[in-house]
């Protein structure tokens, strides 16, 4: 290559971030942030349009795919509907979200954050209406620092009254998630909304509009646990963002004499700090604050471009690679297959088979039983003993059942509720479609048929009904009666 070939290299000193400093991030081309503008598109139109998804699933009950109905109380995803006492299948969802997120952080590093997180998505939408109107990293920042004028008024007034439709659209969309989503639009546009409703529109907009428009990477730097904890997840084998300092050093500044042996092919043009969202320099090693974004990728590609160097001074490797090549060794093939990733893999198919098998296999017909314990128990005139008991009965299925009630492990017991008594030790009650019934029943046991030492039982619910869904459920309890 000529020593002479003159390059225009986009560089000014004089933008130079601090560590502190509020960062101005240019805008880059290249096929990763055309990889983010893909994802977020993808993200934000299932954020933006869930709520509208219909799913009819009979019955009068809501059409809403995604819906979390705190009056029922239930959560409806597409055909599944979970309950409050289903708590297990949220703790399994919840534990199958965080073993993923494990194998992603031990396989690719932070993608997620760069690439996944709704604070780098939203961000990433907020610093486009900012670009849009102010311009980008050089016309942002001498507007910064230049006096109060009207066009910076201007500028400004309508990139915060972007901002706040956009998080006024984001909070509407997530609170639609609690409601239906027609019914909340149509009271939203006649001012009809709860206080809840409107109280909730509120907070979730100042809060979009605080920490995508002016926390930004803040939010990763000094609130987020997520970058702190799974660094404890990277391996040796873990794809991260590297700068090659191996190629790259001795930098140089300038394009001049690239063709000498004396010099790297970086040429501190800084282009990847300039870019970086959370304004650091890759060049200085892996970072805790790096969100793995790939954007200085994009950025150092550019530049190789334009110098006629081959691309990859910054790219996607593992440490395994970069120490080898430091030691001249010969550089392994990139894998997503180690150890880590195997053991990851294999927890991911246990805990997605108890997911789906839980979820599938779970009853329809549930009940609870708890004593009144004031008093106890109560002694009859005749001798006999009484206990009083709450049975909570639900019906899981929106179809009316019958159910009958039993006790199995007593003898010559009876039980009443309602002004209703058992006939032959069962108890007869109706339920309608997603029922749930709260029963305060009488158990009385003659004297003779007490045994001290173990008062033990099982209370039976059973489906009289041949259906398919037809079922029984028992729970233990205990009769408390006088030594």
């Amino acid at each position: 290559m000529s020593s002479n070939k003159k390059i225009e290299i986009d560089y000014d000193p004089a933008f130079a971030v601090g560590e502190n400093e509020k960062v101005y991030p240019s805008y880059v081309k290249g096929k990763w942030r055309t990889l983010k503008w893909w994802l977020t598109a993808v993200l934000l139109s299932i954020y933006y349009f869930g709520p509208f998804l219909r799913f009819d699933r009979g019955g009068g009950r809501p059409d809403q795919a995604f819906l979390v109905d705190l009056d029922a109380p239930r959560i409806f995803f597409l055909w599944i509907e979970i309950y409050p006492q289903e708590i297990y299948i949220l703790t399994a969802f919840l534990l199958l979200c965080a073993t993923i997120m494990f194998i992603t952080a031990n396989v690719f590093g932070r993608i997620w954050c760069g690439f996944l997180c709704v604070q780098t998505v939203w961000t990433d939408v907020f610093w486009a209406i900012e670009r849009m109107v102010e311009g980008d990293r050089s016309a942002r920042i001498r507007m910064d620092i230049s006096q109060k004028n009207f066009k910076q008024l201007w500028l400004r007034s309508l990139k915060y009254f972007l901002w706040a439709l956009v998080s006024f659209a984001t909070s509407a969309a997530w609170v639609m998630y609690f409601n239906d989503a027609p019914t909340f639009m149509a009271n939203l546009f006649t001012l009809s909304l709860s206080v809840k409703q409107w109280s909730m529109l509120f907070l979730f907009s100042t809060t979009t509009f605080m920490f995508a428009g002016f926390a930004q990477g803040r939010i990763c730097k000094y609130m987020c646990p997520w970058g702190r904890f799974q660094a404890s997840m990277f391996s040796p084998d873990t794809i991260q963002v590297y700068y090659r300092g191996y190629r790259g050093e001795p930098r140089q500044k300038g394009v001049q004499n690239l063709d000498t042996d004396t010099r790297g092919d970086c040429i501190d043009c800084d282009a990847c700090v300039r870019v970086c969202p959370m304004g650091i320099d890759i060049r200085n090693g892996m970072q805790i604050d790096c969100i793995g974004c790939a954007l200085c990728i994009d950025a150092c590609d550019d530049i190789m471009d334009k110098v006629d160097l081959k691309k990859g001074l910054i790219a996607f490797d593992t440490e395994a690679n970069m120490m080898n090549k430091r030691r001249g060794d010969p550089v392994g093939k990139i894998s997503v297959v180690h150890k880590r990733s195997i053991f990851f893999a294999v927890l991911l198919t246990i805990l997605t088979t108890i997911l789906i098998t839980s979820t599938l296999n779970r009853a329809t017909l549930s009940l609870t039983a708890s004593i009144n314990r004031s008093p106890v128990y109560v002694l009859l005139k005749d001798g006999s003993i009484r206990n009083r008991y709450t049975f909570k009965v639900e019906n899981r299925i929106n179809i009316p059942r019958p159910v009958s009630i039993s006790i199995i492990g007593l003898k010559h017991y009876t039980l009443k509720y309602n002004g209703k008594i058992s006939q032959n030790g069962v108890l007869y009650i109706d339920l309608l479609g997603d029922d749930m019934v709260n029963l305060d029943v009488f158990l009385t046991i003659p004297k003779s048929a007490i045994n001290i030492d173990d008062m033990r039982f099982k209370i039976q619910v059973k489906d009289e009904d041949n259906t398919e869904y037809s079922e029984t459920t028992t729970k233990n309890a205990q009769f408390y009666a006088p030594k």
